[in-house]
């Protein structure tokens, strides 16, 4: 006949659930209830356990309108650094801005490749670090380019090696140059490189859960095309937020010129009167 298989549940895992059950019913009854606020603005109440707590940081630090005018501020960016990179590299380089979201570091993470090259920037006086991610694919093109050969890649992608970091480091050192100009009207700025990475789960100087502004570049050097990805974090861009009210960019066309003129004026013996 079949053996009856046996419970394998010892009488103290059994007496230990019933204990952790019966103190979560006396935590549910001693807890008051939650205030809530329905939409209408109706006031309730709900039981512990029916609300949910949820980190309203990564997505509302920074508003919609603050976030069409740091894209509008980036289009100028990566339009400034197009043509420094191609006087820098002695051949045109095609830069265009692609995503600019708010998210957690996590998430922009995520976005990256396990094995490419990562390099951190310090933002001084800001607080925090910014990431620089140039995929190796891209890196390895300017790299033969500063050496003086061409920008095709015959091999696969690798890590670079020491010498290679250090070319990179000029490349890396015009963007965060560019970066710092952005605000120079209103803050002086110094950037530096600090460190590098080639994974990003190595990035132990970030909680993954606090809000940064991710920002894509895709990026094309002859036949090689990559996304050039740079995390900004929270705390960098807090100071300069709020210069975001102070800088007039026309929505149209970031490279408008506006000319006051006067609301009257005469030219021989007619009076000209402009109305707006």
């Amino acid at each position: 006949s079949p053996t009856r298989k046996e419970s394998t549940v010892s009488p103290q895992a059994t007496q230990d659930e019933g204990l952790r059950q019966a103190k979560a019913v006396r935590e549910s009854e001693t807890l008051e209830p939650v205030r809530v606020i329905r939409e209408g603005g109706i006031i309730g109440e709900k039981g512990v356990g029916q609300v949910q707590a949820f980190d309203f940081g990564a997505s509302s630090f920074l508003t919609q309108r603050e976030l069409r005018q740091m894209r509008e501020l980036l289009e100028g960016f990566v339009n400034d650094l197009a043509a420094r990179l191609s006087l820098f590299l002695r051949i045109e380089i095609d830069l265009t801005l692609g995503q600019v979201k708010a998210s957690t570091v996590r998430e922009a993470m995520d976005q990256m490749n396990s094995l490419t090259h990562l390099t951190l920037l310090r933002m001084s006086p800001l607080r925090g670090h910014t990431v620089v991610e140039t995929p190796l694919d891209i890196s390895l093109a300017i790299v033969n380019r500063l050496l003086g050969g061409g920008v095709q890649i015959s091999e696969s992608p690798r890590r670079l090696n020491e010498v290679e970091i250090s070319l990179m480091d000029d490349v890396i050192s015009i963007i965060g140059s560019e970066w710092a100009n952005l605000w120079c009207d209103f803050r002086d700025i110094q950037s530096s490189i600090v460190g590098h990475e080639t994974n990003p789960q190595y990035l132990s100087a970030f909680s993954l859960d606090a809000a940064a502004l991710q920002v894509a570049i895709d990026t094309k050097l002859g036949d090689t095309q990559a996304t050039l990805r740079m995390v900004i974090p929270r705390m960098t861009l807090e100071p300069l937020i709020g210069t975001l009210r102070e800088i007039k960019v026309d929505s149209q066309s970031t490279n408008s010129i506006k000319i006051t003129i006067p609301q009257a004026f005469n030219i021989g013996a007619y009076d000209i009167t402009i109305v707006d």
